[in-house]
């Protein structure tokens, strides 16, 4: 979009109470010389996890982010306090057949904090989904750590759909442990992957 008549620049923060969670939703406005009114999304976001398998909930979260944003960033972090089945380059592979087909999705790997992540690829937000109150307690910690590393980083938290609330990597690697269907819980680049790395979660 051209720049020409723009003389201002701000953000704007609506905050929408559902189920006591705030869902933060951050565009960018410019005043034209005309005195009209322009509104952009915001740049970029990050959404990180260790993804651990992906799931259509992690899918139903990279969609919905990236009609705010212009641009995703779906990240896969080593997490220290976690034992991730599936190695980081499966993990990988798996993200990335899942967004193949959605070009405004960045998909990476780190082995460093996410809000250095943020810092270093000028990542403004990341976004977080949330299942119930205790992902709200869990996350809020983890808003308070980051504001302190890097209070210029932003947080959306994002209610998930309710078709959705039980679907988590734990639930599908508890499901594939006992051999049951999970192809309805996972998007289809990415069962086709997990599929020949069953052994692994035997």
């Amino acid at each position: 979009m051209a720049n020409s008549g723009r003389n201002s620049c701000y953000s704007v923060r609506v905050c929408l109470s559902s189920a006591d969670l705030c869902l933060l939703l951050f565009y960018t406005c410019y005043a034209d010389k005309n005195g009209g009114m322009e509104i952009y999304l915001m740049k970029s976001c990050m959404i990180a996890g260790s993804f651990d398998p992906v799931t259509n909930g992690h899918m139903d979260l990279i969609v919905r982010a990236s009609g705010i944003f212009d641009s995703v960033y779906a990240v896969i972090f080593r997490n220290s306090s976690k034992k991730c089945t599936f190695s980081i380059e499966t993990r990988f592979e798996m993200l990335k057949a899942a967004c193949a087909e959605m070009p405004d999705v960045t998909v990476d790997m780190s082995g460093g904090l996410a809000v250095d992540y943020a810092k270093e690829h000028g990542i403004s937000c990341i976004v977080k989904g949330v299942r119930d109150v205790s992902d709200f307690t869990y996350e809020a910690n983890i808003i308070n750590i980051n504001r302190a590393i890097a209070p210029e980083i932003e947080t959306l938290l994002m209610l998930s759909d309710s078709k959705m609330s039980y679907v988590s990597s734990s639930f599908v690697k508890e499901m594939l442990i006992y051999g049951r269907d999970v192809s309805e819980y996972m998007p289809r680049g990415s069962f086709e992957i997990i599929s020949a790395h069953l052994s692994d979660v035997k």
